[in-house]
């Protein structure tokens, strides 16, 4: 009995030494570019800051999350995936109830556990209406989640309730940034109200609520310095913490000792954070970004342009200190062509356009082979969903000439530009090609420019800010424009891109679009069965190619360099890699 007491004992410590060795034990520092400083670091007021989303994703988390690895949606704060039940009767009929658990680890930096109530008070927060900045932006994607409920017996767990469903439903619900309502409403202003009242837009609530005294004082608070920059005021759950801001410099975030995720790494996805620093070093410049790789004074890079990226490839002095990646993005670049443009409303003329831009001869020679050419929105590497039987419009400035001619656009000899007299007045093949200074961009628009005049169709690029070029592109104050669209590994969701009721300042600033458009785009989204759905995706992206509201050129590929004194892996992802699964070997 005596040596059977002795062996238990000695098993318990065992594993009591073994959980805690398999904590990942903080070490060194990753030094990583900012192209832009922070606007600010509350995950809610910065909306979809870029920058502020690549710090702050660190410091929050959500629900769920799509795994860095393996693209999938998985649970974080939550025990695991929602349990989702389709609602057939009652207020919420035709949309979903979520029911969610929160995982028992999970605390906030006071020891407090994480509960349904933090989830409430973040709803309400991102629900605010008189919070302005990008918090704006951010209520359009939760305006799903309707209301939320809990369960009597068990603090952790809730539902939440939409009116509608879709096939992202699940993905968004679980998608928002959860904060501590001790730190970021210790008044408790948000108290009385519901999480369906603050989504309620009619004139009658929005005016109630815009003179609401504790609304008031809320949005002031939650957007003051105090919750934006200040580092004793930017507090979540995730395993890093901010140590130092210095505006236009550097932003440090530090890692937390005996984080509470600490004890999941290896039981679950998400979990990894092993640099016991991470500084973010504002660089601007993309030049002086990529110089700053070499020197050693950073240790990650993307996005790196591509005459760049191929040099390194060549060079043993970058090979043998940093691994070179080329994931497949999820991010693709096309010319949006303006369809309320007299001209370009003829589809002959925009699939002409289409036959005059050398994909080809532009990945090879602009991209130097790093991108895939497309014919849809949907990314080439997903053969499941991405339609292979479209036949890409090859460039043949013969055959777009000959298109040209048979429509009615006939060169005017004088200047040698097509014209046609559409309902008595004259229309002419003259169009201003918005970009911004993107160095590949601005090649592409060259190009097309010089091609586009072998058939008589004038091209004026004018490069712009980038703010510019998509508030122009937004308010269809534009003939073309050079742009692109980042993507998720998620089922794709043509509404804000495609639905006439987004034209315009919702998304679609193509004017695409008609009744059997807009039923498809419906059925896309309802459709839960996936076979069913794909089937209806595919006939989608071959209207859209038919048509031509974009002239899709590539997807591209990344361009990711990794000091080789890290464990790690690029990923698909944005921005293509996370530092904190930095590893040093």
């Amino acid at each position: 009995m005596k040596n059977i007491k002795i062996l238990l004992w000695l098993l318990v410590a065992a594993s009591l030494i073994n959980s805690c060795t398999n904590k990942p034990k903080p070490q060194g520092e990753v030094n990583v570019p900012l192209s832009a400083d922070p606007e600010n670091l509350n995950p809610i007021y910065s909306g979809l800051s870029e920058s502020a989303g690549t710090v702050s994703g660190q410091l929050f988390q959500s629900l769920t999350t799509i795994d860095f690895k393996s693209l999938k949606l998985i649970p974080l704060l939550a025990k695991e995936l929602a349990q989702t039940e389709e609602i057939n009767e009652g207020k919420y009929k035709g949309g979903l109830k979520l029911t969610y658990e929160i995982r028992e680890e999970a605390k906030w930096d006071n020891g407090n556990a994480i509960t349904a109530k933090d989830i409430e008070f973040s709803l309400k927060a991102v629900k605010n209406p008189l919070l302005l900045g990008g918090a704006a932006a951010l209520r359009a994607g939760y305006a799903l989640v309707d209301s939320i409920s809990f369960d009597a017996k068990n603090n952790r767990k809730f539902s939440l309730y939409t009116k509608e469903k879709d096939i992202r439903t699940e993905a968004a619900a679980g998608d928002f940034i959860v904060i501590p309502q001790y730190i970021y409403d210790a008044k408790g202003r948000m108290n009385n109200f519901s999480v369906s009242l603050l989504g309620n837009d009619s004139l009658l609530a929005a005016k109630k609520l815009s003179d609401d005294a504790n609304l008031k004082a809320f949005a002031e608070e939650f957007s003051s310095n105090k919750f934006t920059k200040d580092t004793a005021g930017i507090i979540g759950s995730g395993p890093y913490k901010l140590s130092q801001w210095q505006q236009g410099q550097k932003v440090v975030i530090t890692k937390k000792t005996n984080w509470w995720g600490d004890a999941l790494v290896g039981k679950a996805a998400g979990f990894e954070a092993y640099p016991a620093k991470i500084t973010y070093r504002i660089i601007t410049d993309a030049n002086t970004t990529v110089l700053a790789l070499k020197k050693g004074d950073i240790d990650v890079l993307t996005r790196i342009p591509p005459k760049d990226f191929t040099e390194m490839k060549a060079d043993t002095h970058v090979t043998n200190r940093f691994n070179l990646f080329s994931p497949v993005d999820l991010n693709f670049t096309y010319i949006a062509i303006n369809l309320k443009n007299n001209a370009l409303a003829d589809v002959n003329v925009r699939r002409a356009l289409a036959g005059l831009l050398d994909i080809d001869n532009i990945i090879n020679k602009v991209y130097y082979g790093i991108a895939l050419p497309t014919v849809s929105m949907e990314n080439p590497a997903n053969t499941t969903e991405y339609n292979s039987a479209i036949k890409r419009i090859a460039y043949n400035p013969n055959a777009a000439s000959k298109m040209l001619d048979e429509a009615g656009w006939k060169l005017n000899t004088k200047d040698n530009i097509r014209e046609k007299t559409v309902n008595g007045k004259k229309l002419r093949l003259q169009f201003v090609l918005k970009l911004n200074g993107n160095p590949a961009r601005v090649s592409i628009s060259k190009i097309f420019q010089e091609d586009c005049k072998k058939v008589g169709i004038e091209i004026t690029p004018e490069v712009i800010d980038l703010n510019k070029l998509r508030t122009d592109m937004m308010k269809m104050d534009y003939d073309l424009a050079i742009s692109g669209s980042v993507g998720v590994p998620l089922p794709y969701d043509p509404y804000q891109s495609w639905h006439t009721k987004s034209i315009g300042e919702g998304g679609n600033f193509t004017g695409f679009g008609d009744e059997v458009s807009d039923k498809m785009i419906d059925s896309i989204r309802t459709t839960l069965d996936t076979k069913k759905r794909i089937d209806i995706y595919k006939r989608f992206q071959a209207l859209v190619y038919e048509r031509m509201p974009y002239i899709y050129i590539f997807y591209s590929k990344g361009r990711v360099a990794i000091n080789k004194k890290f464990n790690t892996e690029a990923s698909t992802l944005r921005p293509g890699y996370n530092p904190a699964d930095f590893k040093l070997k």
